[in-house]
């Protein structure tokens, strides 16, 4: 019942701008006016919000592995191997870090929130 003054508002409205000739074209306006304003509200108030929670878990993210990274680089190794080429002792340490994350299935976690933000004017609507 409280919708109805609402819908006699909008009827008013629709004769007075005269629109009958455009029936079909006023709902379809409203629409996307609606969507580019609702879009609009939703990309002004996540889009910043998004994109700091991003970057803050891309740095974190990129600090936790240089820090495990060090931390394993400090384990002795193979002693052959830690001497002949330090270089090659941190490929295979990251190898063994890549391939942890791919076992426990965060490669695609990581990639997702790292990512740019989807509320791009599209992801909006």
């Amino acid at each position: 019942m409280s919708s109805m003054p609402v819908f006699r508002h909008l009827r008013w409205l629709y004769n007075r701008l005269k629109v009958r000739r455009l029936r079909l074209c006023a709902p379809f306006t409203v629409l996307a006016i609606y969507t580019i304003l609702g879009a609009y509200i939703f990309r002004h108030f996540e889009l910043a919000a998004d994109e700091g929670r991003r970057a803050r878990y891309r740095a974190s993210t990129e600090q936790a592995f240089s820090q495990v990274l060090a931390r394993l680089m400090e384990v002795n190794c193979d002693a052959k191997l830690q001497a002949e080429d330090h270089q090659l002792q941190a490929r295979h340490t990251k190898d063994a870090l890549f391939w942890l994350i791919d076992y426990l299935n965060l490669t695609a976690v990581i990639e997702e929130r790292t990512q740019e933000s989807p509320w791009t004017w599209m992801g909006a609507m």
